[in-house]
């Protein structure tokens, strides 16, 4: 029989299991992201794109064991398809900060890096091996305007205006024809983001 003195150190505290990687997500509450990056996929409901959002400020800031620091992400996703009731054009319209015309191409990596915000809802579902998990998908984006630092307001002080003598300009060359230029490879406004 083994004495105590044998089996020290093997006593352990349970935990309270983390979630999210220890951090607090609230729903229904606009969280500050930037727009980092799609990740095309296929689901029963055909090709779909997930948009990656990074957390911003320091409540999403995470740290590994070996001091690697960064930023928690949120994702949510959408079809493919490009109308105004579709939730693809919706957010990229919320995003850019007005709606693209009916037949107008937008291209999805010109949003990439854009400071916006989310807001998130609970999704419950089953983590890989099949317990309970509680994930939090985009919701809704809006665009996020950087406040613009005021000027301190002072007395402006007079100045005497000038006039500079006025050269007549030399007449322009006759402008050269317009050529429109060739339609782009393929229908798909998605075709630029791969």
């Amino acid at each position: 029989m083994a004495e105590e003195k044998d089996i020290s150190g093997l006593e352990f505290t349970v935990n309270k299991k983390d979630t999210e990687g220890g951090i607090k997500l609230v729903e229904d509450e606009w969280l500050p992201t930037i727009l980092t990056q799609f990740v095309p996929f296929e689901n029963q409901w055909g090709k779909q794109l997930r948009w990656m959002f990074e957390l911003q400020g320091s409540d999403f800031t995470w740290k590994s064991k070996d001091g690697k620091t960064g930023q928690f992400k949120v994702s949510g996703n959408t079809s493919y398809a490009c109308s105004p009731k579709a939730k693809l054009y919706k957010w990229y319209s919320k995003i850019v900060g007005k709606e693209p015309a009916e037949g107008e191409k937008i291209s999805l990596k010109s949003i990439i890096g854009i400071p916006c915000y989310v807001m998130l809802k609970l999704k419950v579902g089953k983590d890989k091996d099949g317990e309970p998990k509680d994930y939090y998908n985009v919701d809704k984006v809006k665009i996020r305007i950087p406040v613009q630092a005021v000027p301190p307001t002072s007395t402006p002080t007079p100045v005497a205006p000038t006039v500079a003598p006025v050269t007549p300009a030399a007449p322009a060359a006759p402008a050269a024809p317009v050529t429109p230029a060739a339609p782009a490879t393929g229908n798909n406004i998605f075709d630029d983001i791969y």
